[in-house]
């Protein structure tokens, strides 16, 4: 039913296309581009590579390459394809498993039709902790899948976690339930998939009993929702040994901060270190606080060596300092202000303008008096001297 424009209209959502004297019409035109066009005619949509109602069913969006547009109550609908499933069984069942090792995530996923037409609830699908809110619909290769995301962490949605040969491997679950009826028919699945991860920042905090680590939740920016952010204290510089609460660290001593997000699209978010302290006392306004990082930026003037390795480039922040004491006390806290970003903007540049927020994270290194004379480098009993007189004469400093 294509006609031409002739008759002056205008075509309006969930109304279709009128005359200008609201007589309805078929336009050869129309700005809706979807079958809100041809609403005003039950059983006509609207086709755009032809630019007019048909009679023939089209469908907004478009179906996956599983799907067959039909036409149900003079409504377009995509229906799982008969023909694309044909003969399939439990057995065709292989859902992808993509084991991001940059994010630190897994991610599995199936396709909506192919549980359906086997006469699985695509609703009642879940991994190994049912509360765990992993799920989110997702389209794959032009075939809507139901996809689950679950972190490459200890615990975390049920994960199951070995060590072996100095790799971690974490297994999971998907549990997938048959609809429900008078007469059940078929079983429920069970399909595990196991993703390959080395120890990073991440993974490595799943195998240590007590690691030094905080966690806090931030506002993301713009009203983005909130996310979680860990801190924690590492022994090496690929992050992968963490450092436990019962661990005494030596003074002098390379000490690793790791900060990290894995509930954020890093193509999307980065991860922003604004200041950092080290301090005798866990408070914010404790005067004895050695400056770290200040705007983002290792501080060199205090006689503490410190060096910046990742900041505000990714979902990490990465950074070392050599470790020191303050008289009469056996532990020294890490303080960091952190906050996320958009990938796009610089966050040291926005924040004066930005009313954004971000989260103080702070961590306990316990200490002791020795000096661990077998580290490389300057990690020596006279560079331990150097960094106490540069040390002594900044806090001097201070007081002045």
């Amino acid at each position: 039913m294509c006609t031409d424009d002739t008759c002056n209209g205008d075509c309006y959502p969930q109304n279709g296309c009128f005359c200008a004297d609201f007589t309805p019409c078929y336009k050869n035109s129309c700005d809706l581009d979807s079958n809100e066009c041809c609403s005003a005619f039950p059983g006509y949509y609207w086709n755009s590579s032809r630019s007019c109602c048909t009679s023939d069913p089209v469908c907004y969006p478009s179906c996956g390459v599983d799907e067959d547009c039909v036409a149900v109550n003079n409504q377009s609908l995509c229906n799982c394809s008969i023909t694309y499933y044909h003969n399939l069984t439990s057995k065709d069942l292989h859902p992808s498993i993509n084991c991001d090792k940059l994010s630190g995530v897994i991610i599995t996923s199936i396709s909506k039709c192919e549980l359906k037409m086997m006469g699985y609830n695509v609703s009642n699908v879940h991994v190994n902790d049912y509360s765990c809110n992993a799920s989110y619909d997702d389209v794959i290769n032009s075939t809507k899948v139901i996809s689950f995301q679950i972190p490459a962490q200890i615990d975390a949605c049920g994960n199951n976690v070995k060590n072996n040969s100095g790799k971690m491997y974490f297994t999971n679950t998907l549990h997938i339930y048959p609809l429900s009826g008078p007469l059940i028919t078929k079983n429920p699945i069970l399909y595990n998939f196991t993703c390959e991860f080395d120890p990073n920042m991440q993974t490595s905090l799943g195998f240590a009993l007590h690691p030094v680590a905080s966690t806090i939740i931030i506002p993301g920016p713009s009203g983005s929702g909130t996310f979680s952010v860990t801190m924690a204290a590492y022994h090496d510089s690929g992050f992968s040994n963490p450092i436990q609460q019962n661990e005494d660290v030596p003074i002098a001593d390379l000490l690793y901060i790791g900060i990290f997000t894995t509930s954020v699209d890093g193509n999307t978010f980065v991860l922003y270190t604004d200041n950092c302290t080290a301090s005798p006392s866990n408070t914010s306004s404790d005067t004895n606080a050695v400056p770290l990082l200040i705007g983002g930026v290792a501080v060199t003037d205090t006689g503490v060596d410190v060096h910046m390795s990742e900041n505000e480039n990714s979902t990490e922040v990465r950074f070392e300092f050599s470790t020191f004491k303050f008289a009469d006390y056996s532990e020294v806290y890490v303080s960091c202000f952190v906050r996320l970003c958009s990938a796009t903007e610089r966050c040291n540049k926005a924040r004066a303008a930005s009313t954004d927020g971000g989260g103080t994270l702070s961590i306990p290194i316990q200490l002791n008096n020795f000096i661990d004379a077998s580290s490389a480098g300057h990690h020596t009993a006279a560079g331990w001297i150097v960094l106490a007189g540069s040390l002594l004469a900044y806090l001097s400093a201070k007081v002045l």
